[in-house]
């Protein structure tokens, strides 16, 4: 190496040999990339194969480089599982105190195992309002699935040995992911999810967020805090991040109230309750992300988290200024039935106005608060849930769900009840930005009738 170093120095200074990792564009079809840290080689910037376990031939080669479901560079599914890269990186060690700790905290194992139905002693089947919200939460999901970034950088994450490691681009990505399901769920083409402003995104610079970072904990609502960790599949660092968390529950949250905590890695996560009484119970781990090959939009995880956000989902108070009518105002004497066949009927940028008006108009709104909106249409439930489908010649199909809806400026004559179908190829978008570089994405999703949607 010694002899070569001019040699070196020059190829470098001729970027002939780059620090900077190399994507395709016009001139460069394919990027090929040796990784002798993990053993792993890489096409386009994505692992594929185990360099001491390669296809043998120039023809399997071929075969085995593809794509996944959301149309990141992958190996193809017909890859023989001895050729199919894995660089997970054994957990961190935990020290048997720390699971002493835990288990004298926690004594009866079924609580640390608890299925999310029983955990929130909640309905075992969602209702309809709630199943649609789950079902946008997966398309929202599977539209940030198809993100280059996430294709890449969820890939690197499962190579790091801690969270002090995870990459600094996926920390804001991973608290909006969360964010989503447990905010006001209203979409619009010219307005990006104006409902999950975060000011944490604000102090989550990519280029200079420091190690240190990772140890915050992100307080989503009153009442639900997260952090980001990694090797989730591990129990005994399952246990380890649980007791952390419960630990700044019981220091931040409101007393004597019930709080809930999101342990979240992207492959997986963990739900956490802490009782009034500082008792904990959590859900196992579930699986989050799909998996890249995966054609179902729905894991265990994304069910989890939505159906959390949804239990625990508290509408805004009016800023807590009092009202201005005097107590024998014609409108504080309105019965509750007729203000919510108003609030009913108004368009959903509008019931926060509505709700202002006085103290007594809140509880009119609070059910509609509750549902997911895009634009003008209140998604009452999930007719139908497509699976993942990719096609090389087209942009990827991901997850298109069809809603029943109701607008109140699309009048029904009573026969026919407006649908949304929400996914790639259709008519119509609303906003959904992610921080890539303040990306915003547009959903489609178009209004269709039963009869006039394909069936497959």
């Amino acid at each position: 190496f010694e002899q070569n170093q001019d040699v070196l120095e020059t190829y470098i200074e001729c970027n002939i040999i780059t620090r900077t990792q190399s994507v395709g564009d016009v001139w460069i079809e394919w990027v090929y990339e040796l990784d002798l840290d993990h053993e792993v080689f890489l096409v386009d910037g994505n692992p594929l194969f185990p360099l001491n376990n390669m296809p043998d031939s120039p023809e399997l080669f071929l075969e085995c480089v593809g794509l996944d479901s959301y149309g990141h560079r992958s190996y193809s599914l017909s890859t023989p599982g001895k050729h199919r890269y894995n660089w997970k990186s054994p957990p961190p060690k935990v020290d048997d105190s720390v699971i002493d700790d835990y288990n004298a905290r926690q004594p009866v194992p079924s609580h640390s195992k608890m299925t999310i139905v029983d955990l929130l002693q909640a309905p075992a089947s969602a209702g309809s309002r709630e199943s649609a919200r789950i079902g946008l939460y997966e398309v929202l999901v599977g539209e940030i699935m198809q993100a280059w970034e996430i294709g890449h950088y969820v890939r690197l994450l499962e190579a790091v040995p801690d969270r002090t490691e995870i990459p600094r681009e996926l920390l804001p990505l991973g608290l909006k992911l969360i964010k989503v399901s447990v905010a006001r769920m209203v979409f619009s083409y010219e307005k990006a999810d104006e409902y999950l402003v975060l000011p944490e995104l604000e102090d989550l610079r990519i280029e200079s967020s420091p190690a240190a970072e990772l140890e915050e904990f992100s307080w989503l609502a009153p009442d639900i805090c997260m952090q980001i960790v990694t090797h989730l599949d591990d129990e005994r660092n399952a246990k380890k991040v649980v007791l952390g968390l419960v630990d700044q529950i019981i220091l931040r949250r409101q007393s004597g109230n019930f709080a809930y905590g999101i342990l979240f890695s992207f492959f997986h996560a963990i739900v956490v309750q802490v009782d009034p009484n500082n008792e904990f119970k959590s859900t196992t781990t579930l699986q989050f992300l799909p998996n890249f090959h995966s054609t179902s939009p729905s894991t265990p995880g994304i069910l989890a988290v939505a159906r959390l956000g949804y239990h625990c989902f508290t509408a805004p108070k009016t800023n807590g200024v009092p009202s201005t009518l005097p107590s024998h105002h014609f409108l504080n004497q309105v019965p509750l039935e007729v203000l919510e066949h108003i609030a009913a009927n108004l368009d959903p940028a509008d019931l926060e106005s509505f709700r202002a008006v006085t103290p007594l108009f809140e509880p009119a709104t609070d059910a509609l608060l509750r549902y997911a909106y895009v634009e003008n249409y209140r998604l009452l439930n999930v007719v139908r849930a497509s699976p993942v489908v990719f096609e090389r010649s087209e942009s990827p199909d991901v997850i298109i769900h069809l809603f029943k809806a109701f607008s109140a400026i699309v009048p029904s004559d009573g026969t026919f009840v407006p649908e949304l179908r929400v996914g790639n190829r259709a008519r119509g978008a609303f906003s959904f930005s992610f921080p890539f570089a303040g990306e915003t994405r547009k959903v489609a999703y178009e209004v269709v009738k039963h009869d006039s949607v394909d069936s497959d």
